[in-house]
């Protein structure tokens, strides 16, 4: 055989393959609804401000332990609770409280706000910058505002 025959025959598997592929593909966005490629690439994430990194690290020492390390409610303590802890990172949820019943529900407990027994005061650990730092890292979670559904 030929070098040029060599090549063509090459070729021709290559345009084989790749037409094979084509057709996975296609059959795949017919019968899934899903395109093998990502039609656009899923939004980077978003840097925390000073604030919220502040927030974030506070977060970590202490609330993780029953809202879990993402804020989604699962956390170490989470299956020994009577009430499962809040999901932070449920955006309708969040949305609807204020920044300032978060504050009051950190600083003096759930109860304080007509909530949960079981969240406690951390008025005594924390001081009022803290605890700002804790409702803008809760922001954060949700991408919420206050008051906005």
């Amino acid at each position: 055989m030929s070098r040029r025959a060599v090549g063509k025959s090459r070729g021709l598997a290559v345009l084989g393959l790749g037409s094979l592929l084509a057709i996975i593909g296609s059959w795949r966005l017919f019968l899934t609804g899903q395109s093998p490629v990502p039609e656009t690439p899923p939004p980077a994430p978003r840097r925390l401000t000073r604030l919220e990194q502040t927030g974030a690290r506070l977060y970590a020492s202490v609330c993780a332990y029953c809202h879990g390390a993402k804020g989604d409610g699962f956390g170490l303590n989470s299956p020994n609770l009577a009430i499962p802890p809040r999901d932070h990172t449920d955006s309708a949820y969040m949305s609807a409280l204020s920044d300032e019943q978060l504050f009051a529900l950190i600083k003096s407990g759930g109860p304080s706000q007509g909530k949960s027994s079981l969240m406690p005061s951390w008025g005594g650990r924390f001081n009022d910058r803290e605890i700002m730092a804790l409702v803008a890292y809760l922001r954060s979670l949700n991408r919420s505002r206050a008051g906005h559904r």
